[in-house]
């Protein structure tokens, strides 16, 4: 396997591996050597944690809260699965409404 295929294949696995919210988070900023692959899906996951927050958050208020939360709860699942393939496939992928932000905000 050349070089140049092994780096991207390893690009492959830390970008899988930075889809796990809280990990993707800590890979951002501490892993400065990251390519920016890896670090768009850093930055991705980090958007569904912070989704994540807020969906516990809303969950405090009865009934309207709990069912936001849940539909909110299933959008983070839906959107992780949805990177987790992308970033096995190598191609890179912004989730709709919340890459505007993270790309104004995580630079």
């Amino acid at each position: 396997m050349s070089e140049k295929a092994k780096s991207a294949q390893d690009d492959k696995v830390l970008a899988v591996v930075a889809t796990i919210p809280l990990v993707g988070l800590i890979m951002f900023y501490a892993m400065s050597d990251a390519s920016d692959f890896v670090k768009h899906y850093a930055k991705q996951s980090t958007g569904l944690f912070a989704i994540w927050i807020v969906s516990f958050v809303i969950a405090i208020v009865p009934i309207v809260g709990w069912l936001v939360s849940c539909v909110l709860s299933l959008v983070v699942l839906i959107g992780w699965i949805l990177l987790v393939i992308k970033a096995l496939s190598g191609e890179k992928y912004s989730l709709p409404v919340v890459s505007e932000y993270l790309d104004k905000y995580m630079k």
